[in-house]
């Protein structure tokens, strides 16, 4: 079975929820100078990456919260979407 995927871009620069909105995968990237905390527990150093990535089929409905420490704030976060054809 083929499945179309497409890519969601988005950059945060203050506290935000985010929303899983049922992507196969889900990537946050801190470009900034200060640590990103994600749900409170997973710090995000400046320059490092986290991804979560589901198997064919699987959907992320997490609803994240990013908080920023001190310094520059750039959150890049990218959702891979699939669909069947």
């Amino acid at each position: 079975m083929k499945r179309k995927t497409h890519f969601l871009f988005k950059t945060y620069t203050t506290p935000s929820d985010i929303y899983g909105d049922g992507a196969n995968s889900v990537m946050f990237i801190n470009e900034g100078t200060g640590t990103v905390t994600l749900n409170g527990t997973i710090a995000l150093a400046s320059n490092t990456t986290l991804s979560l990535n589901g198997n064919i089929g699987d959907e992320d409905h997490t609803q994240y919260s990013a908080a920023f420490g001190a310094g520059t704030r750039i959150l890049h976060v990218i959702k891979k979407m699939d669909s069947q054809l």
